[in-house]
């Protein structure tokens, strides 16, 4: 389960996405519904709009992570590497636990 994981975590790190930044941003339009209608309205689009963007950007983050699993670890399990990959997305960069060990945009190793 190391490498695959491992892999995952790279996989994730890498990339700039809507997840990480969803707590802050569904913070900022909860606020935005508490103020007169015109910045409520706005809110709530916002919150509607990340929410949507963020089940999207995690589907195709999610499939492709699993065409790549098969393609590089073709006789190892797989198991939990998804919910692993989603809470790790979902997650601000700096507070990600292991911690990144790869760029952002940074091409990925051939082994693992």
């Amino acid at each position: 389960h190391g490498p695959v994981k491992r892999f995952a975590r790279d996989y994730v790190d890498r990339r700039r996405l809507v997840a990480e930044y969803l707590l802050p941003i569904l913070l900022l339009t909860f606020i935005l519904t508490m103020f007169p209608p015109p910045l409520a309205t706005i809110g709530m689009y916002g919150w509607l709009g990340a929410t949507a963007i963020t089940v999207i950007e995690e589907v195709v983050v999610i499939r492709r992570l699993k065409k790549e699993l098969a393609k590089r670890f073709p006789d190892e399990s797989t198991r939990g590497v998804t919910i692993y990959t989603i809470l790790r997305t979902t997650q601000l960069r700096r507070f990600r636990l292991p911690a990144p060990q790869i760029k952002r945009f940074e091409e990925l190793p051939e082994r693992y």
